[in-house]
């Protein structure tokens, strides 16, 4: 089974709960011309807990840099609570993906927020986090070809 049909797995059974900002640790100065995008570099780490039955705690832990000599860095770190019925059937690695796959897309409006709101209180353009992608699977082989 791969990472997102065991992310699938957990995601058709879960329902977050509450979302909560953990910690927040920014260095932010100018950042050079206003009128050049700022290039940037963003990383991420999930873990989980299972503090209580039909209970998963995500610990989302994200980074943002500029890159190129710009000086400005921003770590946070969310907890995402989820809740699954007892007969969910998921084991660790399920939840290892859902944390991966699912979680980053949960969380991810909280953090743009965040750096956002961080940025213009900082009086520095306001600087906001792109579109957060999935990878999409390759077309099957049947898909887009006719039987003519």
């Amino acid at each position: 089974m791969n990472e997102r049909t065991r992310a699938a797995k957990v995601g058709a059974r879960a329902d977050l709960a509450l979302v909560s900002l953990r910690s927040v640790d920014a260095h932010l100065s100018e950042v050079g011309d206003a009128e050049e995008p700022i290039q940037l570099e963003v990383s991420w780490e999930t873990t989980h807990t299972r503090p209580n039955p039909g209970e998963v705690r995500f610990l989302h832990q994200m980074s943002i840099s500029a890159a190129a000599g710009q000086d400005l860095h921003i770590d946070c770190a969310y907890e995402l609570i989820y809740l699954l019925p007892d007969d969910a059937g998921v084991d660790e690695e399920d939840l290892d993906a859902f944390g991966e796959v699912s979680v980053s897309f949960s969380a991810f409006p909280y953090v743009r927020e965040l750096v956002q709101s961080l940025t213009t209180r900082a009086s520095l353009p306001p600087l906001v986090l792109g579109t957060l992608r999935s990878p999409v699977d390759p077309p099957l082989a049947s898909e887009g070809t006719s039987d003519e």
